[in-house]
């Protein structure tokens, strides 16, 4: 926990004007891609596939939290929150460093204050908190990889 803080003031200090940069982008001064031109013949993969797809592994999610009784329906929520939440900083710190720290000590943390003594809770928090991190960071990883090889992301 003492690490988290600390990022977002060197997330600021490092990186905070090229993100607001990246906001708002001179539409002028960008140069044409190669990669821009293929993309153009083959579909991008449609958002709302990556929505149901969240639906669904949500709702399965809530189903197995009410039929097992691990922990309550807002346990998830709180879990994927935590993910959402610090996607970016950690993406930035395993871009910029090649060094990973993961929020497994934070997910701990939380849900062991919240359910002290409840071993299968953390567990499951645990996964649901910071196995979405990683494999999120993990799936824009594949995704740069991919746009560095220049395989189109229907392929």
């Amino acid at each position: 926990m003492p690490l988290v803080t600390p990022w977002f003031a060197q997330l600021n200090i490092l990186v905070g004007s090229s993100l607001s940069h990246q906001r708002w982008p001179h539409v002028g001064n960008l140069p044409v891609l190669r990669m821009k031109t293929f993309t153009r013949a083959y579909p991008e993969v449609p958002e709302w596939w990556y929505g149901i797809l969240f639906i669904i592994t949500l709702s399965l999610s809530f189903v197995t939290y009410c039929v097992w009784d691990f922990m309550p329906w807002w346990g998830v929520i709180l879990a994927l929150a935590i993910a959402a939440f610090f996607v970016l900083p950690v993406g930035i710190v395993q871009a910029v460093t090649n060094q990973t720290s993961g929020l497994s000590i934070v997910t701990e943390y939380v849900i062991g204050y919240i359910f002290p003594g409840h071993a299968i809770a953390n567990v499951t928090f645990k996964t649901y908190g910071y196995i979405t991190n990683v494999q999120a960071l993990t799936f824009v990883s594949d995704l740069k990889i991919g746009h560095y090889m220049k395989i189109l992301h229907t392929s």
